[in-house]
């Protein structure tokens, strides 16, 4: 199989590149939301629905406390007091902070992507997206909910 006119090698080089390149996304979560891949040409239309999703998620079904999941994606550190709160898998749910403290750091190593809101009920604007980074911790100061899946 050729992928390439010979008369012309540049040409041929960037069609195979083309033909190579990630044009999608390889995983969905258990809601059927993908998770979005950076890099990959639909990522910021993937991220953009998932950032929809959980500022549906909640309004509908906002959680007020530890999500309903035995899947933790990290932790956070709250602000007031320094005390740190593991954060899991939302399935679907927004999760806002505990006790309404806030945020000053977050570490996921375990969800495909987790989106952390200033406001509570995933509304408001957005802090810090991402996917695993291992123990890697990122600055949200002042956020108060978070969806991961």
């Amino acid at each position: 199989m050729r992928f390439f006119n010979t008369a012309s090698p540049l040409i041929g080089l960037l069609a195979m590149c083309a033909s190579t390149a990630p044009t999608t996304t390889i995983s969905a979560s258990a809601n059927g939301t993908v998770v979005p891949v950076p890099k990959y040409t639909t990522y910021d239309a993937e991220l953009a629905a998932a950032i929809a999703f959980a500022r549906a998620a909640g309004l509908n079904n906002p959680s007020t406390g530890l999500a309903n999941s035995d899947t933790q994606c990290g932790q956070y550190k709250v602000d007031e007091g320094s005390y740190n709160v593991p954060t899991f898998a939302s399935n679907s749910i927004c999760q806002n902070t505990v006790s309404n403290t806030h945020m000053n750091i977050i570490a996921n190593w375990a969800c495909g992507l987790c989106i952390v809101f200033d406001g509570r009920a995933c509304q408001g604007s957005i802090r810090w997206t991402g996917g695993p980074q291992g123990y890697v911790s990122h600055a949200v100061e002042g956020a108060q909910s978070y969806f991961c899946y």
